[in-house]
């Protein structure tokens, strides 16, 4: 796949970068993409950041050079030194690569301060309590990925600007457990059941896998329902499960061919401030 959207098939086709990049030998190796989203960047940054990977000093580029430049532009560091680079890219609309490796309490200011300069400063202008509550639940992701996931490699988080388009894009990618490996250890779904059910059931309204002597949830159901007022989209993907939409379609559940570690959380929101008037 030369090209990769915002659906399941697109979603599906990301783990073949994984075994690429495991199957060479050698301390480069090539992908045959044209075009990434920011969820394509996020998830291969990711599996640039295995230990095993980053020991080994191995690089990865594109045989496509305005592949290589996105990647480039959007701080991504696992790029050989003579890779072949296209044209420049509007630096001002690229929310560059942005790795969290650790969650402590000193975090959660920096995590803060960095979606309101980075996520916020791209969605129209919002009430007091509409900012509050994304703020809150974009944080609830990150620090559950952290905390929860048990991801060695942290998280990556990447995201685009397409003022011609009037959306952006913001992926949050992590190689932790997985959504739903973590509802199935909880017992809430059957072992048997598909990803794509773990996924749905963490959307749903009161929904967590936390004890209820602890604050917070997935913070998944506030971003659909936030979604949905924006008439933008958003798309889930762990294991072989993918949950979302690509337009104002009501969500569909889906399996994907290949098998995503970790778990991968894409919105787009709409730069519209019509939308807003809440």
């Amino acid at each position: 796949m030369r090209y990769y959207s915002i659906n399941p098939e697109s979603y599906g086709q990301l783990g073949i970068f994984e075994k690429q990049i495991q199957k060479c030998n050698g301390n480069e190796a090539t992908i045959k993409v044209a075009f990434l989203r920011p969820y394509g960047i996020a998830f291969l940054h990711q599996i640039m950041m295995n230990e095993n990977i980053v020991n080994s000093n191995k690089k990865v580029c594109s045989s496509y050079p305005n592949a290589n430049q996105y990647l480039k532009q959007c701080g991504f560091n696992f790029l050989p030194k003579k890779v072949v680079c296209g044209k420049e890219f509007p630096q001002e609309n690229i929310i560059k690569l942005h790795p969290i490796k650790s969650k402590s309490i000193d975090d959660d200011v920096k995590i803060t301060n960095w979606i309101e300069k980075n996520i916020l400063r791209f969605i129209p202008k919002l009430t007091p309590q509409l900012e509050t509550k994304i703020i809150k639940n974009l944080w609830e992701i990150i620090t559950n990925s952290l905390i929860h996931s048990e991801s060695k490699t942290g998280m990556s988080i990447c995201g685009q600007f397409y003022p011609l388009k009037g959306y952006f894009e913001v992926a949050f990618c992590d190689k932790g457990l997985g959504i739903a490996k973590i509802v199935k250890s909880h017992k809430y779904i059957s072992e048997n059941d598909e990803d794509y059910k773990c996924i749905e059931w963490a959307t749903e309204r009161g929904n967590t896998t936390k004890p209820s002597d602890k604050i917070g949830g997935l913070g998944l159901y506030f971003l659909r329902e936030f979604i949905k007022l924006n008439k933008g989209s958003f798309q889930i993907i762990s294991g072989q499960g993918y949950f979302g939409n690509s337009n104002e379609t009501m969500p569909v559940p889906k399996s994907i061919k290949n098998y995503i570690n970790g778990t991968i959380v894409n919105l787009r929101i709409i730069f519209d401030q019509n939308l807003y008037s809440i």
